[in-house]
């Protein structure tokens, strides 16, 4: 523009041919935009590739995993939650930026969900997750695993798969957000309760339901971020928390875990290998076992009921087994049996 003369300018911005500072603002922070992905995409190269090689590294006997376990494995527990919790956060990040930008275009939250994610991102959580199936086997690592500040948290995040913008019209529902609901709800409700306030009351009523919109479009992008990740990172996940279940002090800490339990019941319903199923069901039973001083009282959960009835059906006999196992277990409570 500069040295195409000032017809050449005029042409190109459609006015006067006077470049003005917003036009070098607006190019500044797209050229900043740009630098700041293209860095951030090396930054997930490299954390990829460390990944992987941590991954082949503990392709070792359970001897060797364990002594690496002893040696670092409390300090590098940290690291690798936060590996996990990356893709995640950049999709709340994309979320919440197309709201901002798009919040009218049909199909902007998914479209911005579904481009969040990278393929380097993907491969480091597939990979970490490996790594931590394979310190889940060590015993004296079961415990500090299931402890570890967000360990659990984003461990069901990887596993879930229940998008509210997947779900058929007239098919069951299991297991939805209760707690974003009921919040939703109240504050809806509380804005119609108004019905005689001033214009200032009004306007904040407005806006209150804009944000209870917004906050419900984010839900319904954010659900089943666990569609992103690869197949193979769910079940690195689900065999992690099946291994971490088999240790009695866990037992109830995960069961608190808010959606752990409906993730692992929806991996018998939406994954197509019969493999993840068969590890759902043992992670299920090693749940149901509770502990010395409590039997969980799954029976008030109806994707539960519904997940134990679908194992019983199976053709694999070990995982029928797991699911009559289950329910026995369960039944041990007088709760659980009235229900």
């Amino acid at each position: 523009l500069m040295m195409g003369g000032e017809g050449n300018t005029k042409k190109a911005l459609g006015g006067s041919g006077d470049v003005g500072p917003n036009h070098y603002l607006s190019y500044q922070q797209s050229l900043a935009n740009s630098l700041a992905v293209q860095q951030q995409s090396e930054f997930d190269k490299e954390i990829a590739m460390i990944c992987s090689c941590l991954e082949m590294v503990h392709r070792a006997n359970p001897d060797a995993i364990a002594q690496t376990w002893d040696e670092c494995g409390t300090e590098i527990l940290p690291l690798l939650v936060h590996v996990l919790e990356r893709p995640f956060q950049k999709i709340e990040r994309a979320v919440w930026m197309a709201l901002q930008e798009k919040a009218n275009v049909p199909g902007s939250l998914e479209r911005a969900v579904a481009m969040a994610v990278t393929r380097d991102q993907k491969l480091a959580v597939q990979k970490v997750t490996k790594v931590l199936a394979m310190y889940s086997l060590v015993p004296e690592a079961k415990k500090p695993m299931c402890d570890c500040e967000g360990m659990l948290r984003w461990l069901t995040r990887i596993i879930d798969t229940h998008n509210y913008n997947r779900v058929k019209p007239g098919g069951p529902v299991f297991g939805g957000s209760s707690a974003t609901t009921s919040a939703l709800g109240g504050m809806i409700g509380g804005g119609g309760a108004n019905t005689s306030l001033s214009g200032m009351d009004s306007e904040e009523s407005d806006a209150k339901a804009k944000q209870v919109k917004r906050l419900e479009l984010a839900t319904r992008a954010t659900s089943g971020a666990g569609l992103y990740m690869t197949e193979a990172a769910r079940f690195n996940t689900i065999a992690t928390l099946t291994n971490l279940a088999a240790h009695e002090a866990n037992r109830m800490p995960m069961l608190r875990e808010p959606g752990l339990l409906d993730n692992i019941c929806r991996a018998v319903h939406n994954e197509r290998s019969d493999v993840p199923k068969q590890c759902s069901a043992l992670a299920i039973m090693n749940l149901s076992n509770g502990d010395m001083d409590h039997v969980p009282e799954m029976a008030r959960n109806d994707l539960v009921l519904e997940t134990l009835l679908k194992l019983m059906k199976e053709d694999n006999p070990e995982t029928r087994r797991n699911g009559v196992v289950t329910i026995f277990n369960v039944a041990c409570s007088d709760q659980n049996t009235v229900r």
